[in-house]
């Protein structure tokens, strides 16, 4: 891999395109492999994180709910 393909795999996302723009980025055609996520990617786990736990609340409280209603 050249040094411009490593600064393009170390900081381009597949997904959400070239860093610096380029029109023929090597990440975003599929010709080298991505390194890290990017911070767009980054952003989106930690998302994804928050509203598992999210999810995982609203169902405790729906059967928290749902017991309430049976004892009544």
């Amino acid at each position: 891999m050249n040094k411009e393909y490593g600064v393009h795999a170390a900081h381009c996302c597949k997904w959400h395109g070239c860093k610096y723009g380029d029109k023929d980025c090597p990440v975003v055609s599929g010709e080298v492999e991505q390194l890290y996520p990017c911070m767009f990617c980054d952003d989106l786990l930690e998302r994804e994180e928050y509203f598992k736990r999210a999810l995982e609340d609203i169902a405790e409280i729906k059967a928290f709910k749902n017991k309430i209603k049976e004892d009544v």
